[in-house]
């Protein structure tokens, strides 16, 4: 049961993505794939793909799965706000 729209994240950069990619692991997630990433966060079922267009400096994140319990608001918040934290960690 996907969460409709996905997400886009603005000023992503590589370093930023590698940081997300990062926290994924280490908070349990297996990731597979190189762009698109396909997550497996082993939480709730919750299940990702993350696109980066190196272009636009952009993150695309679609949420594929989940419990049926789990809401996307709570999903997104968690999402948001790690992405957020990680980006203003990576300004110089």
């Amino acid at each position: 049961m996907p969460c409709e729209p996905a997400h886009i994240y603005p000023t992503i950069d590589k370093p930023k993505v590698d940081k997300i990619i990062e926290a994924l692991k280490a908070n349990g997630s297996n990731i597979s794939g190189n762009n698109p990433w396909e997550v497996d966060t082993h939480n709730h079922g919750i299940k990702l793909i993350g696109t980066w267009n190196n272009a636009t400096s952009t993150l695309k994140v679609e949420v594929t799965d989940k419990a049926f319990y789990v809401p996307c608001s709570t999903i997104w918040e968690n999402l948001d706000a790690m992405i957020t934290h990680i980006g203003e960690q990576t300004q110089v």
